[in-house]
């Protein structure tokens, strides 16, 4: 312990003596233990961290296959047939989730269930903590309208606000940002009829106030009125990126497009319908990649082709959240048990469209001033070291004659040179990395200049900075002291 103690206090001597030098390593060895720990809680949490289950060693997933070999669900039959011949396992039991509504006094919610076996949950290792457990009886038909509530479930309230209500609504299958719900094949009215290679087009189905709830625009003809019922005549509109796509050198307003009808309730497309273009909108950004091109669409009436799967938006002078109340108080007035599912501004459906790439952005450029701070302390360490070798030169130097300017211009050179250097292998590595990576990544070419020359300019800038205290340092050196250390 004596031996330790003396080496320990002698480190922390030497460390006193190279403050710089014993920053920089500390800094380094900190900056390299901070992001791989959390990198490794991210990992763990997502990929090792084992499954909220007892003893989810034991558990697995099994799957029954289609004749080309696709995994595809089990059917009933196959699930009972397979319990009844299984003596290898504890537990094998089917399951499967569907969303229900739940009847509360207050507001009604929309919740997903498990639909499980009598054994399902036992195991999974899920306990009873109020109540009675599934009975054997409980599998019966007709008998077997029972639930286990989790106990979030149990605690799930919602409170109402009333007295704020919308300036206008609109209900459409699908929302912007979030996609049309439908792509279907498509021809123009007077050309050959559809085939396998026929070109597609997403296809949404709105109410008339669908533009003005979300700001839309119609740049050319007009948006849907009253009038398009079931009734009238077919109507359609088409997207910007449609008409340039599809009706270049044609006026829009003339032309007839036939699509298949959409029956709900039924798997297989109806017969072709005709109908005729009466506006072209600005095109809406829906799921597509950033940067990528939006898909052709069109709009068709919600009137003239329902579809019971559709959203109700509403459009408030006010707080968005304060129509919630209100609008809960309509649907309830219609249908007491009917919930408010997925209630959300646009707002939060915008920082949930870009909430991968924005931690995608904070991931990477984390890493990369990570990196930007280890490469400056690089610079900054071989400079110090540099510059303490360099000592009894400099002072002779110094002594001879030089000017404090000369030196500093010297060693901030010489800094300068080894980073221009590390700068040019980089950019010839960045280069034949892009031209890998351009066939994995959309819109990525092999080199993007105006990124490169600013990265360029931050890379040497932080090396400059880095190369100014060894230099000023390096400026002060007393010829005297120098030369007597020689």
């Amino acid at each position: 312990m004596t031996v330790l103690r003396s080496d320990l206090r002698f480190a922390v001597r030497e460390l006193f003596k190279a403050r710089g030098f014993a920053l920089a390593a500390i800094a380094a060895l900190a900056l390299g233990i901070g992001p791989n720990t959390a990198i490794f809680s991210v990992v763990y949490a997502t990929l090792l961290a084992p499954l909220p289950y007892a003893d989810p060693d034991q558990l697995m997933m099994v799957w029954s296959k289609t004749p080309s070999g696709v995994r595809n669900s089990v059917s009933p039959g196959d699930a009972l047939a397979w319990k009844a011949a299984a003596t290898s396992f504890q537990y094998l039991e089917p399951f499967t989730s569907r969303l229900f509504n739940l009847a509360k006094s207050d507001e009604p919610l929309r919740v997903r269930a498990r639909l499980v076996t009598p054994d399902g949950h036992r195991m999974l290792g899920e306990g009873i903590a109020l109540g009675r457990d599934f009975l054997p009886e409980d599998d019966d038909p007709g008998r077997n309208h029972v639930v286990l509530f989790s106990n979030v479930l149990s605690a799930a309230a919602r409170t109402a606000e009333g007295g704020i209500w919308c300036d206008v609504a609109s209900v459409s299958t699908g929302l912007p940002l979030e996609g049309a719900p439908f792509g279907m094949p498509f021809h123009l009215g007077g050309t050959s009829p559809c085939t396998p290679s026929c070109p597609d087009a997403l296809v949404r189905m709105v109410t008339p106030a669908f533009f003005e709830t979300f700001g839309g625009a119609i740049v050319l003809g007009r948006a849907f009125t009253e009038h398009d019922t079931s009734g009238g005549v077919r109507v359609a509109l088409v997207s910007q990126q449609f008409a340039n796509q599809y009706l270049r050198g044609v006026d829009p307003l003339r032309q007839r497009i036939e699509l298949n009808e959409l029956v709900p309730g039924r798997r297989k497309p109806g017969r072709l319908v005709e109908w005729q273009i009466v506006g072209v909108f600005r095109t809406i950004t829906n799921s597509e990649l950033l940067g990528a091109v939006s898909r052709p669409e069109v709009i068709l009436p919600l009137w003239q082709s329902p579809w019971p799967d559709a959203a109700v938006a509403v459009r408030t002078a006010g707080n968005p959240n304060g129509v919630r109340g209100a609008v809960g108080e309509a649907v309830r007035s219609l249908d007491p048990a009917l919930p408010l599912v997925n209630v959300r501004t646009m707002t939060d459906i915008v920082r949930e469209r870009f909430a991968s790439d924005r931690r995608q952005v904070a991931l990477y450029g984390g890493l990369a001033a990570v990196a930007l701070l280890l490469a400056a302390l690089g610079v900054y360490g071989v400079m110090t070291f540099s510059v303490a070798q360099r000592t009894p030169e400099i002072g002779l130097r110094m002594a001879l004659g030089a000017a404090q300017r000369t030196v500093r211009r010297q060693i901030l050179c010489e800094g300068l040179t080894l980073a221009v250097g590390g700068l040019a292998l980089g950019v010839v590595g960045a280069y034949a990395l892009g031209r890998a990576m351009q066939s994995t990544l959309f819109g990525i070419g092999a080199i993007n200049v105006p990124v490169s020359l600013s990265v360029g300019a931050v890379l040497l800038t932080s090396a400059l900075l880095a190369c100014y205290v060894p230099a000023r340092r390096a400026s002060r050196v007393d010829p005297m002291i120098a030369l007597r250390r020689e």
